[in-house]
């Protein structure tokens, strides 16, 4: 019974953490080598348990990829959009989960969006420049009957920008603002009545000028007829109210839902991403301590190097199962063999030699000095590889959570982490830790 529990707590560990096991089998085997001629079996012993652990590592389970919200369909249908809310309430109920209280802001939000869904008639939100008449446009459309929407953040089928004359840049902005979410404009030109055919006409033009750069979904309309002879002029706002169709807002109404739902998406992950890096940071500093100890203590450079790359790996593959957006081995492996040449090329022995030596001759320790700069460079390279992948994988947190490969540029993302977290204050505070980690080695008092 007792092999029977030691077994399913190794099996357990292997499968938990099995790039740090596979790293430890593979020290083994080096220092069998090393030690070669003490046991005719040791090869037998070494193979059989290397075969052993690899049907251990067979035997993990995959893990569940999130689904990112990439419905863009031309002409979207409710259930659609509905999946996309699906989607949502999943990651926001994940969140509350790992906060353990209620994110009230987002899921106002995010109930905002389901309304907006069961809302029926046509929603206009009016607004416009100071003496335009947008509020007499505005009670005039209420009377008709269509529902006016106060809040200019609420989501609207339409939104109506009403202005006596040319546009300024603050009416633009807002113009902007509103086309950034998707959200259909029309300009209305409230025309002045003492406004000449000539000046009507230069008005007219800057209009269409400003609203070139705007799609289909923007346009002008105006509240009385043109005076002067103008060839495909605005149209008449009640007679373009009146053609709308009801498929036709619907579309406008689903195209904002999903806009909102992305952007909603990104708060939300924002919010996971603090959340998480404080857990990620607590991970990244037990593996740059691990792997400081492995190097100060063992005999051969070359199992220094195999149980660093194991931690990594291990490391990539924790901090992807704390993003939620997993690794096998084989990928995790892949992650760190991008990641190594980078690392390589910040020089991370001299700096050590030339920072931490002096450091630790200064306060004594001059004992085993060799290796304890060997284990400072080793907990100062995982480091940076952490809180480097710490970054990727916040960023693929909103971009693409389920993204696997590593995108290009980490010689520059792992130099900007060696900037502004590997500094003066970092050692100040790193070496005094490290020294009081090695004062509870018994070997290095010896």
């Amino acid at each position: 019974m007792g092999w029977v529990s030691v077994w399913g707590w190794a099996r357990e560990q292997v499968q938990r953490r099995p790039a740090v096991a596979v790293g430890l089998a593979a020290s083994a085997w080096i220092g069998g080598d090393w030690l070669l001629g003490r046991s005719p079996w040791a090869w037998w012993e070494l193979a059989a348990g290397l075969a052993g652990l690899g049907v251990i590592v067979s035997l993990r389970r995959p893990a569940s990829v999130p689904t990112p919200l990439t419905v863009e369909p031309t002409e979207l249908e409710e259930s659609q959009v509905r999946q996309t809310l699906a989607t949502l309430t999943a990651e926001l109920d994940r969140l509350e989960h790992d906060l353990g209280h209620p994110q009230t802001v987002l899921r106002e939000k995010w109930a905002g969006l389901n309304r907006a869904l069961i809302v029926s008639g046509v929603q206009i939100h009016c607004a416009g420049q100071a003496g335009s008449g947008g509020a007499a446009i505005g009670a005039t459309l209420a009377s008709q009957g269509y529902a006016l929407v106060s809040d200019a953040s609420s989501l609207a089928d339409l939104k109506l920008w009403v202005t006596a004359e040319d546009l300024t840049a603050s009416d633009l902005a807002i113009l902007q603002a509103w086309h950034a979410t998707a959200q259909p404009v029309w300009v209305v030109w409230n025309r002045p009545a003492d406004l000449s055919a000539s000046d009507e006409q230069q008005i007219l033009q800057r209009l269409y000028r400003h609203l070139r750069g705007f799609d289909h979904a923007t346009c002008l309309v105006t509240v009385l007829p043109p005076i002067g002879h103008v060839k495909s002029g605005p149209r008449l706002l009640h007679q373009a109210l009146a053609d709308l169709s009801p498929q036709h807002c619907l579309t406008w109404r689903y195209a904002q839902v999903l806009a909102a739902g992305r952007s909603l998406q990104t708060e939300i992950a924002q919010v996971h991403n603090t959340y998480r890096r404080q857990r990620a940071l607590a991970l990244v500093e037990r593996y740059q301590w691990l792997a400081a100890g492995i190097a100060f203590a063992s005999p051969l450079p070359v199992i220094d190097l195999v149980m660093t790359g194991s931690l990594g790996i291990q490391l990539v593959q924790e901090l992807a199962t704390l993003y939620e957006a997993p690794r096998s081995l084989a990928q995790a492996r892949q992650v760190m063999i991008t990641l190594a040449p980078a690392l390589a090329q910040l020089g991370l022995v001299e700096v050590v030699t030339q920072t931490v030596g002096p450091l630790l001759k200064s306060h004594g320790l001059t004992y085993a000095l060799g290796g304890a700069m060997q284990g400072a460079a080793a907990a100062v390279l995982v480091r940076v590889a952490g809180l480097s992948l710490i970054d990727w994988f916040s960023e693929s947190a909103i971009r693409a959570p389920a993204a696997v490969s590593p995108p290009a540029g980490w010689q520059d993302r792992v130099h900007r982490t060696w900037q502004q977290h590997i500094t003066t204050q970092f050692w100040q505070g790193f070496v005094p830790e490290w020294r009081q980690r090695l004062s509870l080695i018994p070997s290095a008092a010896e």
